[in-house]
Formats: C-alpha cells, structure tokens, sequence
C-alpha cells in the first residue's frame, strides 16, 4: 500500500484497477444510492480517483481493487 505519492511502478501498472464504494449519498439528504463501482484504468489514475472518493463525504467504503492478468481480484487499498 502507498504512503506517499510517487508514480507507478512496473509491477502497479502490470494490473487493472476498480474503485468499488458501498454507498454513495449526492444529495448528503441521508438517501443513498447503495453500493457501485467504477473501470480505474491505469494504477496512477485508479489511485488519484481511489484517494478522492475516499477522502470526500459522498462516498462510504471506497476500496481499491486490483485485478491480475487472470481476473483474479484483491483489495489494494481502502
């Protein structure tokens, strides 16, 4: 996991990237949508997007998931 900000390296960019998130609130009314997910792309954009949604208020459970060759899938980051 990244502390600090610092482009991809060989090994990040061998993967693909979601953002998954459990509830997504837009009108910060208390309704929200439920859970979603969203293609992050390359590791520097997935990361960029991952830490926004994160650190915003209108998302809750924002996890970065990582996606190998394979399909096969693990979190990264949340």
């Amino acid at each position: 996991m990244r502390f600090e900000e610092s482009p991809a390296t060989e090994e990040e960019d061998s993967y693909g990237y979601r953002i998954e998130w459990n509830n997504y609130y837009p009108k910060m009314d208390g309704n929200g949508l439920g859970p979603g997910s969203m293609p992050g792309g390359g590791f520097d954009n997935a990361w960029e997007q991952f830490t926004k949604m994160r650190e915003g208020i209108k998302y809750s459970g924002v996890k970065l998931i990582k996606i190998d060759k394979d399909g096969n899938e693990t979190v990264y980051a949340s």
